[in-house]
């Protein structure tokens, strides 16, 4: 049985993949998926504090984490086994805050600055090992205003914009480092990418590509949902020279990420054969 984890990014599209892997597992019969989103895991007891009294390693260091643990590892073996027993061929988990938040993000001004303790710390929960790991990135420009966005209009605290700025525009940290940390954190799971700017494209084939289903009769809803537009707020992070600056950073960081040898499948809107049979 494949076990694929679905980790993001925020602000991505993936409240419209999520959805489509929910169709794909409730009315899709040929999809044989069984899936697991945010919503059902926000509300499993212990299981968005997994990373609470943790080492780097993920490890649990105190007695309430360590069961904290085995009570999240129970309730998600159980959910295995009873999809194993039902002849389930894909099991998917999908929860964009196991890699962080976008408060976290916005006020240290880093991309996900622990996602690898963070992953390490739900690799203890997981019954088995990823096979394959899926993650949507953004440009920088669109994806910080996004975030901003986001949380501003949704009445939270936010950064200083100046600050955010000033942040975004000597960021260090940016795709590559996130990625390598999710390899680090899971070396033999297959890894899948896209780009968000590409979403409307490739989101069948994200979809396909998941839950192991046939594209003929998926339900994508293309349709943008959740965005920070609805929210009501529409702060201008960056001026045009910014933008200009972050899509250089963002092209050239997508091209090392797409160098044959890094071994990551991209899912681009003409995939090539090596892109294909890179995992």
């Amino acid at each position: 049985m494949r076990f694929v984890l679905h980790i993001g990014a925020h602000r991505t599209g993936s409240t419209l993949i999520q959805g489509a892997l929910w169709t794909a597992a409730h009315k899709n019969a040929a999809a044989k998926c069984a899936y697991w989103g945010p919503h059902r895991l926000r509300q499993m007891q212990e299981f968005p504090r997994v990373t609470e009294q943790c080492n780097e390693a993920g490890q649990a260091t105190t007695v309430k984490a360590v069961n904290r643990h085995t009570k999240v590892r129970r309730n998600i073996t159980r959910w295995f086994e009873e999809q194993e027993g039902k002849g389930t061929k894909t099991i998917i988990v999908s929860e964009e805050n196991m890699i962080g938040t976008m408060e976290r993000n916005m006020r240290e001004g880093v991309i996900y600055p622990t996602i690898e303790a963070r992953l390490a710390a739900y690799a203890q929960v997981f019954p088995q090992r990823p096979s394959m790991i899926g993650l949507g990135l953004r440009s920088y420009a669109s994806w910080w205003t996004s975030s901003y966005n986001y949380i501003h209009g949704g009445g939270r605290e936010v950064p200083d914009p100046a600050k955010l700025r000033e942040d975004a525009l000597r960021m260090v940290h940016g795709w590559p480092a996130v990625v390598a940390s999710v390899r680090r954190s899971f070396p033999d799971s297959n890894l899948v990418l896209w780009q968000q700017e590409c979403l409307n494209d490739v989101s069948e084939r994200i979809v396909a590509t998941l839950s192991g289903a046939p594209r003929k009769g998926l339900e994508v809803n293309k349709k943008q949902v959740n965005t920070a537009a609805s929210r009501g707020s529409d702060v201008t992070l960056f001026t045009p020279e910014d933008i200009e600056a972050l899509d250089a950073a963002y092209a050239r960081d997508i091209e090392v990420l797409q160098r044959p040898e890094d071994g990551v499948r991209w899912l681009a809107p003409a995939e090539t054969p090596a892109q294909a049979g890179a995992v």
